[in-house]
């Protein structure tokens, strides 16, 4: 006998078990090349398609210009996750001294299979806030992302009738606790985050434009080169006067803490290349599970005369056991002061009443 027919037999009885794994290893690698574009492919205000997604490693995101503040003062930010509680409270303690609140928007976001009423409700010390819905877009899983802005105005914060019993209101400068309540928790609904943006003024600061855009994208890494993806958001609306400070703040939900989650957040002004901030895991989940609130300085990345720039989320793949982790985000907003020569409004708090 030949050795190729002595060969034949043991090759003929593998060929049944490698047939009958064909099928559910090329559903698996469907799902793979598929859950790149499935998480940007569909929104409420366009359509990105599977082949410019794949090909084009910058994605124009739906984040768009909602209002600019001029004013002495400033803003400051602070968030809490929101998966898997009834309630949850945002601490603010870095108002400065003598300063006065002036109004606040508050964001947050679901993971649901439909939409419904309930999810544009939440309180904030029991003031009942209706959210105008900024975005719809199709998630993972079948889930679509939700994310919803509310403006607060400095009666509404500061209102101590319905304060909940126990805890301190909020002080005239908005340093204090509020306690979020009221939005639903039951499946498939799933609360991501919330973050409260507060507007102050202080009569000895510098004049600054604070700037809010906001939205509904969905940053995701990539599995072809260059391994990273940049979903970038147009800011205008400010005028920087010199000397430049400015700060940014980026509002994302569905961050992890996992160490293979690898993401950046970076600033291109018109008069400058873009750079990108310290570290690679800036999206962590810091304010509890997948909820981010990240402020970073941008000092040196604004000349004087600067009108328009671009904020920027770098996500990166990483390789680990032979598999691709690439990660999702839900980008809600972006704020940023910028010391400015624009007139400041006369009644600033006017911008926050009669939402």
């Amino acid at each position: 006998m030949r050795q190729d027919d002595r060969l034949a037999a043991p090759l003929a009885s593998l060929a049944a078990p490698l047939a009958s794994l064909a099928a559910p290893l090329a559903s698996l690698a469907a799902l793979i090349v598929l859950a790149v574009p499935l998480t940007l492919a569909q929104s409420e205000t366009g359509v990105v398609s599977d082949q410019e997604f794949q090909a084009e490693p910058y994605v124009t995101t739906e984040l768009t210009h909602f209002m600019t503040v001029t004013l002495r003062g400033g803003y400051v930010a602070a968030g809490t996750g929101l998966t898997g509680v009834s309630e949850a409270t945002i601490v603010i303690d870095s108002i400065p001294q003598g300063a006065q609140l002036v109004g606040g928007v508050l964001y947050w976001a679901f993971l649901d299979r439909t939409g419904g009423p309930s999810h544009r409700r939440i309180r904030v010390n029991n003031v009942l806030v209706e959210g105008e819905l900024l975005g719809r877009v199709a998630f993972l899983l079948g889930r679509e992302s939700f994310v919803y802005r509310g403006v607060l105005s400095r009666e509404q914060l500061l209102n101590h009738d319905l304060h909940p019993l126990g805890e301190l209101p909020p002080l005239p400068s908005g340093n204090g606790a509020y306690l979020l309540s009221g939005f639903p928790l039951e499946e498939p609904t799933r609360p991501q985050g919330a973050t409260l943006v507060l507007v102050y003024e202080h009569e000895q600061m510098r004049p600054q434009d604070v700037v809010f855009t906001d939205g509904n994208v969905l940053p995701h890494g990539g599995f072809l080169p260059p391994w990273w993806r940049d979903t970038r958001a147009d800011i205008t609306g400010f005028a920087a006067e010199a000397p430049v400070e400015a700060t940014s703040t980026y509002i994302v939900g569905a961050g992890s803490s996992s160490s293979l989650a690898r993401d950046k957040a970076g600033f291109q002004a018109a008069s400058h290349a873009l750079r990108f901030l310290p570290g690679d895991q800036v999206f962590d989940s810091s304010d509890g599970p997948r909820w981010d609130t990240e402020t970073l300085e941008l000092t040196g990345l604004i000349a004087p005369g600067d009108r328009s720039g671009t904020a920027v989320v770098r996500l990166i793949s990483t390789r680990w056991g032979g598999l691709w982790w690439v990660d999702d985000l839900i980008w809600a907003a972006h704020v940023m002061s910028v010391s400015t020569g624009n007139p400041v409004e006369p009644d600033p708090g006017a911008l926050f009443r009669g939402w």
